[in-house]
């Protein structure tokens, strides 16, 4: 086994989706050229990416043309950090001199948003006493903060 490579394996419709990145919207009967496949086959591949919301089709008067619709751009993940600077900067321009406090007030109340959510799933993993385990988790953020 030493020594051996491990090969990527790619799909018929993961060619497709390289196309699409590579080429922008191409006409489907001609992709199914450049692919190798009958266009029957590729079009049953991209209603099925169309209703998974991947693919797109336009038409040009008879001709369907594909081509990838670009996913929205997922907020990166903030740490509570970056909340903290974001709302300090925020909050500093109007009312630098209760900044502190509402940040503090602003934790609790998010807190408080997953309280049903932390007890449904201390409950799920059979923890006791999970009022104290609400609290130690609070004053860890608190800590935080």
């Amino acid at each position: 086994m030493a020594g051996q490579r491990i090969q990527k394996v790619e799909t018929d419709v993961d060619k497709l989706i390289t196309y699409l990145k590579d080429n922008g919207k191409s006409e489907l009967k001609s992709v199914a050229k450049k692919l190798g496949v009958e266009e029957q086959v590729l079009q049953s591949w991209v209603d099925f990416l169309v209703e998974e919301k991947v693919l797109g089709v336009e038409y040009s008067l008879t001709k369907p043309y594909i081509f990838l619709i670009s996913p929205k751009k997922e907020k990166e993940m903030k740490g509570l950090e970056d909340y903290k600077k974001e709302f300090k900067h925020k909050s500093d321009k109007k009312i630098p001199e209760k900044t502190a406090y509402l940040w503090r007030n602003h934790v609790l109340e998010e807190l408080e948003t997953k309280r049903n959510f932390f007890y449904d799933e201390a409950r799920k993993r059979g923890f006791t006493d999970i009022d104290s385990l609400w609290d130690e988790y609070v004053k860890k953020v608190e800590d935080l903060g």
